[in-house]
């Protein structure tokens, strides 16, 4: 088992090996460190390369620098600098069929109905399980992956 310990919370996986197949890019923008480090380490255990980033900001710069393909992109829905949206709307501009998964924490979501019902776009409401990520992540891949 391997483990990660933040803010004083201990996250463990199990050993695994990455799945056979080509590699799949997936591009993570939250700012809790300890929710990024959870869906990165999860995504790579299921043997998917991943692009962290702690807020919109950050995640539109990896996105331009990174030479490969994105395949998805998980968005926070509420981060500092750049939110869920304006990270979206960004991402969607360059790429119009990048699949987005929203996540959000919070009740009363500043994510629109119009938004969520385009074509691959998901919301999750945290506390996100790792049965639901990476079942969100297949539904929007379209595939095994």
């Amino acid at each position: 088992e391997e483990a990660a310990s933040v803010f004083g919370f201990t996250a463990f996986w199990p050993e695994r090996e990455p799945q056979a197949g080509p590699t799949r890019t997936v591009l993570v923008a939250e700012d809790e460190e300890m929710v990024r480090t959870v869906m990165t380490r999860t995504l790579q255990m299921q043997g998917f390369r991943v692009l962290a980033a702690v807020d919109g900001v950050d995640a539109i710069e990896r996105y331009a620098a990174y030479e490969g393909s994105i395949d998805l992109a998980v968005l926070d829905a509420v981060m500092p600098r750049q939110g869920g949206r304006e990270t979206f709307d960004a991402l969607r501009e360059q790429r119009p069929e990048l699949p987005v998964l929203f996540c959000s924490g919070y009740a009363a979501d500043t994510l629109s109905e119009e938004l969520l019902r385009q074509p691959r776009v998901e919301l999750l409401h945290k506390p996100v399980a790792r049965t639901e990520l990476m079942g969100a992540v297949r539904r929007l891949l379209g595939d095994g992956s």
